[in-house]
């Protein structure tokens, strides 16, 4: 049980939200708080800055996604606002189950270990059943999402080490860096590092695809002038609902802003997410593209194409290097954003492909900006973004089904970051991109050997 309201919580009054089944939502109400009940994270309500306090008794350890709920949570609550959250504890010594799930644990990993060494097929993932967590884990998911003022107690007054769960309570800062925002980027040096760190093997493919293409002259990074294609149309080419927030989105909103018409291509249905899995399939294939149309709202997108080619069987064919040959040929676009060449998810390279038998159609001044998602560009365009950060955050937080599984604002977030000190020379967010040619681009696309 969560026990008593946090001493950090506002004055009752405010709207209380209650989620599991030990949250206090009567003893709330009693106390004046306006409260609202939800025991389905998916069916949370939309909106920003809507609770004073959030009670969640029971969500963390039984609802699958659960960086994502804090998200969502953090992103309903006021600025100051308080959660507080019960967290089941993985090492509680003293609870009569933990023994069978430390020998079935131990047990997994065995097998896991043989199937290495044997080279056989690693142990089929379970469903999920809930979890525990060692308090420390937990506590380290809070302060990247923008939750500060952290405690942490036994729940029900047990020692620490033998208790069945912990109570969590905290407060909200801002999820997103900046001075405006309270939370002050980080030192140039130290988030260069840490960056190179964590995207080594991002930097060793970029440096092997530069090796691979030693004639390609890439001259020095230089910003976009957004202003210069005011009235003209851009293209974004998306294998899946979310990658043009991803690697571009901020790049867009300024061509929006600028007054040029921005048209994004969703080429295939997303169905494939790992959220996804054991849905209906009708479901399944049209969820995502939900998502991007309000996305496409958000963004002030001119238009929204749907393939709606199945995410599972993305394929070159000659019927869609014909439907890409009508849209550019309507379109007549000054630029088109489409994934860089190198980026390892087959249906980026299968779009580039389909892509690049199609642009033939466009005048040889059409340029082709090449974004970034599973990678990173040998850049030679960058786009400041940093007025940006809040519109992307609401964009990518509406796609629901990709955030649930990776959490795309703070990815982007530490990668824009990344690019203004080394690119832009300065703190902020900058998005980066491979400037070509469509004739250069046309010539270094990867042959396609599955055409039909």
């Amino acid at each position: 049980m969560l026990g008593p309201v946090p001493r950090n919580a506002p004055r009752p009054g405010a709207r209380a939200l209650a989620m599991g089944a030990g949250a206090p939502a009567d003893e709330l109400a009693a106390a004046g708080w306006q409260v609202t009940r939800c025991d389905d994270p998916d069916r949370l309500e939309h909106g920003e800055g809507v609770f004073g306090l959030a009670a969640l008794d029971g969500p963390i350890g039984e609802y699958e996604w659960d960086r994502w709920l804090l998200q969502r949570v953090h992103g309903l609550l006021e600025a100051g606002g308080a959660l507080v959250c019960s967290v089941p504890n993985l090492l509680a010594l003293g609870l009569p189950d933990r023994w069978p799930f430390f020998a079935a644990r131990a047990a997994l990993q065995l097998r896991r270990s043989m199937s290495r060494a044997l080279r056989l097929a690693p142990p089929a993932p379970r469903p999920f059943a809930g979890r525990r967590y060692r308090v420390r884990q937990f506590l380290a998911m809070l302060a990247p999402l923008g939750y500060f003022d952290v405690r942490c107690r036994p729940a029900a007054g047990s020692p620490a080490p033998f208790t069945g769960e912990y109570v969590v309570e905290a407060r909200k800062a801002a999820s997103l860096l900046g001075a405006d925002a309270g939370r002050p980027f980080p030192a140039r040096d130290a988030h260069v590092r840490l960056y190179e760190t964590a995207s080594r093997a991002f930097l060793e493919a970029r440096e092997a695809w530069r090796r691979a293409h030693a004639g390609l002259r890439v001259d020095a990074p230089r910003p976009l002038a957004t202003a210069e294609f005011a009235g003209q149309n851009a293209l974004v080419l998306a294998p899946h609902p979310d990658d043009e927030i991803i690697g571009c989105g901020g790049t867009l909103a300024a061509l929006v802003a600028a007054g040029a018409r921005v048209t994004v291509l969703q080429a295939t249905d997303g169905s494939e997410g790992a959220s996804l899995l054991g849905l209906p399939v009708e479901v399944r294939r049209s969820l995502r593209l939900r998502e991007a149309a309000e996305v496409g709202r958000t963004m002030g997108f001119h238009d929204v194409v749907y393939w709606r080619e199945d995410n599972g069987n993305f394929r070159c064919t000659g019927a869609l290097v014909d439907q890409m040959k009508a849209l550019l040929v309507r379109l007549q676009p000054r630029l088109v954003f489409t994934p860089f060449l190198a980026d390892a998810h087959p249906d980026h390279a299968t779009l580039n492909r389909i892509f690049a038998h199609a642009c033939g159609v466009l005048p040889p001044q059409t340029r082709v900006l090449q974004y970034e998602v599973w990678g990173l560009v040998p850049a030679n365009r960058y786009c400041d973004v940093t007025a940006a950060g809040a519109l992307l955050e609401r964009a990518l937080l509406q796609y629901e089904a990709a955030m649930k599984v990776d959490d795309f604002v703070h990815f982007c977030e530490n990668r824009n970051l990344y690019h203004a000190y080394t690119l832009a020379g300065t703190a902020g967010r900058a998005e980066a991109f491979l400037d070509l040619a469509i004739g250069e681009f046309a010539r270094l696309a990867p042959p396609d050997r599955t055409r039909a």
